[in-house]
């Protein structure tokens, strides 16, 4: 038993007379990619695509007499005929749906005079997959009914509160894929909207600038060499006397120093290149404070903070340095360009706008087109895509304080 729909999803009854019987789905035809070397025994296999698979439907036709035969003949090549494709369902296996248009010619078998069978063959319209008739949103919406068309055994959803949720407003999220097929945005179904973007201003001193400079203790003062062996990562930083800072190292694995001092003024090197910074080291911490966060009252008299972060390896990239006595989130330099990142940790894609937006900006992922505020914008992003392997993927929002992100997507099954 089988249900039709019209391009729009329409349920399409059957014409009196006519009776759905069977519908038979095969497996996908590959189509396989491979080479060989000229004197050379074998050939080598670079994988494949899968093309198509040519389901096809039977359907019985019982009729008055021979005249109204002929005219239940004619009903089923209309019904089959009159549109550029049609989906069709299993009745026991409701929820997929498969996007076909018929191809071959077909003659009904003549059973007795009141009753012909037909058989249709049909071939996979665009992606040869089974797809969910229902989408992710309708999920988000109402979440899964036994008793709804849309869903059905057999689908891969699972008895989890969390699978259900689709549109997030925190930094850390995952989403579910309950098909057995990764989503290929350029291929497949995938929309992804961003809207009520939190920016918070960014309290951020440290804008990413690095010198080659060693800072030591040496007899209860302390001092900054530049070219000293090795390289050597240390930022500096103008600071108020009598004022609290707090330094954070984000990505500490990338740290491997974190010596702290101060200083009244920025270095005058000897012909050393040495410069005695006229105070004690505030921190001598290569082996200790392996959090890598340091809060510290700047004395009287010095004007700047200098940290040594690494020494001979790649330095940190994610340094927080504000006033006050709480380490915050890490926020990139306010001279930095804005920027808002959806990343899938799961498969290492992303999305990334490197423009400045507003709060009420909407920004539409849908396929390869991107926009905001209905406008194209692809050219202001890396040009990168979000994709979806099947199961759970795990997101993280950075850039912004916050934003909503709605996922609406179908499922899609081999």
């Amino acid at each position: 038993m089988f249900i039709v729909y019209d391009e729009n999803m329409n349920l399409k009854p059957f014409p009196n007379g006519m009776i759905p019987l069977d519908i038979y789905i095969p497996s996908m035809q590959q189509e396989r990619n491979t080479n060989s070397i000229e004197g050379s025994d074998g050939i080598i296999d670079k994988g494949y695509v899968f093309t198509t698979r040519p389901p096809s439907v039977e359907v019985g036709l019982i009729s008055q007499d021979t005249k109204d035969y002929r005219l239940q003949r004619d009903e089923a090549f209309h019904y089959f005929n009159n549109h550029d494709y049609l989906y069709i369902s299993e009745t026991y296996q409701k929820g997929k749906r498969y996007k076909v248009k018929v191809t071959e010619s077909f003659i009904p078998e003549r059973l007795t005079k009141k009753m012909a069978k037909a058989a249709f063959s049909m071939e996979m319209y665009e992606l040869p997959y089974a797809e969910s008739i229902g989408t992710t949103q309708d999920i988000q919406r109402n979440g899964i009914d036994a008793d709804s068309e849309l869903w059905g055994f057999g689908m891969g959803l699972i008895a989890n509160d969390e699978s259900l949720i689709y549109t997030h407003e925190t930094n850390e999220f995952r989403i579910f894929n309950a098909g057995n097929r990764p989503i290929h945005p350029f291929q497949q179904e995938l929309q992804i909207t961003i809207s009520d973007i939190g920016i918070e201003p960014s309290r951020n001193m440290f804008d990413g600038t690095y010198y080659d400079w060693f800072i030591y203790d040496y007899s209860d003062t302390a001092y900054l060499r530049r070219n000293y062996q090795g390289e050597e990562y240390t930022l500096m930083i103008p600071v108020d006397s009598g004022q609290t800072y707090t330094i954070k190292v984000h990505d500490k694995e990338n740290s491997n120093q974190f010596t702290i001092a101060t200083a009244p003024t920025e270095p005058v090197f000897d012909g050393a290149g040495i410069f005695d910074m006229g105070k004690p080291v505030h921190l001598q911490g290569k082996f200790s404070h392996q959090e890598r966060t340091y809060t510290l009252t700047i004395p009287e008299g010095d004007n700047y903070l200098y940290v040594m972060a690494a020494q001979d390896q790649e330095p940190p990239s994610k340094i927080q340095v504000e006033q006050g006595d709480t380490a915050t989130p890490y926020k990139p330099h306010p001279s930095e360009d804005q920027f808002i990142e959806l990343r899938n940790k799961t498969n290492n894609t992303r999305f990334k706008s490197t423009d400045t937006f507003a709060n009420e900006d909407v920004i539409i992922i849908h396929g390869p087109n991107v926009t905001k505020n209905s406008q194209a914008y692809l050219r202001k992003t890396t040009k990168e895509f979000i994709e979806l392997l099947p199961g759970w993927n795990e997101f993280e929002v950075t850039g912004v304080s916050n934003a909503k992100i709605e996922f609406d997507f179908r499922f899609y099954y081999a």
